[in-house]
């Protein structure tokens, strides 16, 4: 089952097919990535750029879904995150990565140091359309701030 496209110009991207029932992943250039979470009601992205030594994955979503194993399904190259900011659609799959890099703000490498508990999911995004709660785990380590 597929949600809505994001934008309208996706329907004018190749739609890369995964392994991942969470995400839809389009490709915007040759070593750059859309990776959309349909499912979930405010429009979450993220975007992989992929360089020749290492990747970026920019923002994690929402965490519902395995990230990691889907951008191994993009790269073999070892990717690092940069955070946009910390709402609960943005950093997910935080605790996915290795290496975290955020703006150095107190709010900010709180929420990646210490997790998020009890993150209230609305019923938009649950197939049972019951509310449910999800844990945002602690960051494994924070790469940099900026």
């Amino acid at each position: 089952m597929n949600g809505p496209k994001p934008r309208p110009i996706y329907a004018n991207l190749e739609k890369v097919e995964t392994d991942q029932i969470w995400y839809e992943v389009y490709k915007l250039t040759e070593d750059t990535y859309a990776i959309y979470e349909p499912f979930q009601f405010e429009e979450a992205i993220c975007y992989l750029a992929i360089g020749n030594e290492k990747g970026v994955l920019i923002d994690t979503g929402t965490g519902l879904g395995d990230l990691k194993r889907l951008v191994g399904e993009l790269t073999d190259l070892p990717v690092s995150v940069i955070n946009t900011h910390t709402h609960w659609d943005h950093i997910g799959a935080n605790s996915q990565f290795d290496d975290i890099a955020c703006y150095n703000h107190p709010e900010c490498t709180g929420k990646l140091t210490e997790g998020c508990a009890d993150i209230i999911l609305m019923d938009s995004i649950s197939s049972s359309g019951q509310t449910r709660s999800h844990n945002i785990n602690k960051t494994k380590r924070i790469l940099d701030v900026f």
